[in-house]
């Protein structure tokens, strides 16, 4: 539960700090890519012997980012509402 915790906060951070106002268009866009190859790849990859490795680095990378994307998005709508 401490690990969810600290991982919860990292997202957070990642989202609300390090994505500036100008890159928010750039990073959705580039998750969107991500979780759609995450998600075809989890079909198609059956390359022998890297397959597996591929789809699981994708998994792991859409587990990160995602919830990153979902602040981001909120804090870009947030804004959007402000002007």
């Amino acid at each position: 539960l401490t690990g969810l915790g600290f991982l919860v906060g990292l997202i957070t951070a990642l989202g609300v700090g390090t994505i500036t106002k100008s890159e928010t268009t750039n990073f959705l866009i580039g998750t969107i890519a991500l979780v759609v190859v995450g998600i075809a790849g989890q079909n198609t990859l059956d390359i022998p012997f890297i397959g597996s490795y591929l789809s699981g680095v994708t998994l792991c990378m859409i587990l990160f980012f995602a919830p990153a994307a979902i602040i981001i998005a909120l804090k870009s709508l947030w804004d959007l509402g402000k002007d």
